[in-house]
């Protein structure tokens, strides 16, 4: 994956993986709560799986552990949408329905 960062950018970056590991974490739960909007989580998801990039090649140092919570907010960011656009086509269909009953009504 292809990052916007320089060299000079790589090397200078203090993010540590406990860092990284604990942001991820807390987005997890503010998702969760629905205290962020899932396309704000999905832009800081990509950021942080950005950041994890610059670590690597920065330090060599990449742990399980920050792969695995990057992947659960992938997946609570995703799950979130699916379910927003569930809801979504509901509510289009209930107003459609709705419509077709009223122009039903008044022939």
């Amino acid at each position: 994956m292809e990052t916007k960062r320089s060299e000079l950018d790589v090397s200078t970056s203090s993010t540590t993986v406990v860092g990284l590991i604990e942001l991820a974490t807390h987005a997890i739960d503010l998702l969760a709560r629905d205290q962020i909007d899932p396309r704000f989580a999905r832009k800081l998801w990509k950021r942080m799986s950005n950041e994890a990039e610059c670590i690597e090649q920065q330090s060599g140092e990449l742990t399980s552990t920050l792969e695995k919570t990057l992947e659960q907010l992938e997946h609570a960011v995703t799950d979130h949408q699916a379910d927003d656009l569930v809801h979504a086509a509901a509510a289009l269909r209930e107003e459609t329905g709705i419509k077709e009953k009223k122009a039903k009504n008044k022939k």
